[in-house]
């Protein structure tokens, strides 16, 4: 996430880490830790099968 709000969205090291954190905070004391990290682990399958899926077929 750094590498892209830095080098995509050309924002200062110190800008993006402070918008991490403060995304992070929100989103720990908006969902809870628990099912913050869930949710994150099930999208991060979700994408990582659909990678798959377009590696496996060709007409993608």
């Amino acid at each position: 996430m750094i590498t892209y709000l830095t080098q995509q969205l050309d924002l200062p090291l110190v800008e993006a880490s402070n918008l991490i954190t403060n995304f992070t905070g929100t989103a720990d004391s908006f969902a809870g830790r628990l099912w913050t990290i869930a949710a994150g682990g099930v999208l991060s399958q979700l994408g990582m099968l659909g990678l798959v899926v377009s590696a496996l077929v060709p007409t993608l």
